[in-house]
């Protein structure tokens, strides 16, 4: 199946449908945005007391950092309990957002709600959270660090104490000339001056902590009012008709895949198994041999390749409710002969030299010669259908059980375009006997 084919089932056929479909997702977008209630976002600005970022990534984690902290459980209950609205945690957590500004330290706290004040109240009590949970955490390192230092000061200090201790203790020895005493006297001399050393390097420690605590942790701007944030009012649409689309599409595909239908004339034949003979704008009760130009010559072909002198016409009604049905055309294509012999044209009362008056046909006896005769070389029928341009499969099934009832060959599929509006069909002028005989390629007779 080519994709032209399928796209002409889909886009053609079920054109309405996706239309239908797409227009009410653009309807859906359009009303969520309609009744979305507007947002306003309130921002307050930051440090927590660390290094200007030397980097994207730095400045990155830095945010990542006050943004942890921001959307803590403990620190939103108690920000949403300071502003006195009611919110759920999880709703303020994911409204919260933190940026650098630039490449600095400087934080920017922003807080989305539908009321700008409740935006304004979360958003400088998140900044003051923040910072509050920040200072405490740098207190209690420093105090941490500090208690290290200090334990190593006093442990460094006891060391001291007892190695002069020993030094004391030796002196005498070394008074009265011990060489052991004075190794002994010489190691511990070396011993207290690396412990001075190591006491004089926690209290420069000490001293730096205590004065070098980097940048102050506060809140350098509040919030004092709320933005309106721009709407989606053309995101929404647009997704919502895309939306449709799709939908749309995959409504139609279901509906071919439960009853697949054939679009085009070269379907159609392909599906029936047939020649195509020819297409048709018209309606086929309007039909005449005059507006056949192309199906006229390929009738005779056809009929000529099947050995057919007898050609009729049936149309292919299709009908939701009651199903497909053929049936046979009157009129102007009622039936036409091929190659009608002497012989023939005689027994059933047609004047050989008279091509535009037919008699009817004289009674004869049951049983009797003109009636074998004409049993006998009784034409072979062969069956033009008139077929929509769009139908279903199961409307070919209609066709097939003529043919097998019928018995007649088919010779050819003629597709029309069923008309919008009621085409009257072509009457001729009056028959005085009966039947009227119309010339196609010279040896062609018309009954109506």
């Amino acid at each position: 199946m080519e994709l032209r084919e399928i796209g002409n089932r889909l886009f053609r056929l079920h054109a309405k449908l996706i239309i239908a479909v797409f227009l009410v997702g653009l309807a859906g977008g359009l009303a969520l945005y309609l009744t979305a209630k507007p947002k306003y976002q309130a921002s307050a600005v930051f440090v927590i007391g660390a290094q200007d970022p030397q980097s994207a990534e730095e400045a990155a984690i830095l945010a990542d950092t006050a943004r942890g902290i921001a959307i803590g459980p403990r620190l939103v209950t108690r920000a949403i309990s300071a502003a006195g609205v009611i919110r759920s945690e999880q709703a303020v957590a994911a409204n919260i957002n933190v940026q650098t500004l630039g490449g600095s330290g400087v934080l920017t706290l922003s807080v989305t709600d539908p009321d700008p004040q409740v935006a304004m109240k979360l958003a400088n009590g998140l900044a003051a959270g923040v910072v509050s949970t920040r200072i405490a955490l740098i207190q209690n390192g420093l105090a941490s660090s500090l208690r290290n230092l200090a334990r190593q000061e006093a442990s460094t200090d006891a060391q001291i104490q007892r190695i002069n201790t020993q030094i004391q203790a030796l002196a005498p020895q070394i008074a009265v000339t011990s060489p052991q005493a004075a190794g002994q006297l010489t190691q511990l001399q070396a011993r207290l001056t690396s412990l001075q050393q190591e006491a004089t390097q926690i209290a420069v420690q000490r001293n730096d902590l205590q004065a070098t605590q980097g940048p102050k942790t506060t809140v350098l701007d509040k919030a004092t009012s709320a933005t309106r944030l721009p709407g989606r009012g053309l995101v929404d649409t647009l997704l919502g008709g895309i939306l449709g689309l799709v939908v749309g599409i995959a409504l139609a595909g279901v509906r071919e895949m439960l009853r697949p239908s054939l679009v085009g004339a070269s379907a159609i034949a392909r599906a029936v198994g047939t020649p195509l003979l020819g297409e048709m704008n018209t309606p086929p009760d309007s039909w005449t041999l005059a507006a056949l130009p192309d199906a006229g010559t390929y009738i005779e072909l056809a009929a000529d390749a099947q050995h057919v002198h007898e050609v009729r016409f049936a149309a292919l009604d299709t009908d939701r409710r009651r199903g497909a049905r053929v049936r046979m055309l009157e009129g102007p294509l009622h039936r036409l002969r091929f190659g009608q012999s002497l012989e023939t044209n005689l027994l059933v009362g047609t004047a050989p030299n008279d091509l535009h008056a037919e008699q009817q046909p004289a009674a004869a006896a049951p049983g009797g010669p003109a009636a074998d005769l004409d049993a006998k070389n009784s034409p072979r029928t062969g069956l033009v259908a008139a077929i929509p341009r769009v139908l279903k499969v199961a409307d070919v099934d209609a066709l097939t059980n003529f043919l097998w009832i019928s018995g007649w060959t088919l010779l050819g599929a003629i597709v029309y375009s069923p008309s919008k509006k009621p085409v009257k069909t072509a009457q001729g002028p009056p028959n005085t006997s009966g039947s009227t005989k119309k010339s196609l390629l010279g040896h062609v007779e018309v009954d109506r």
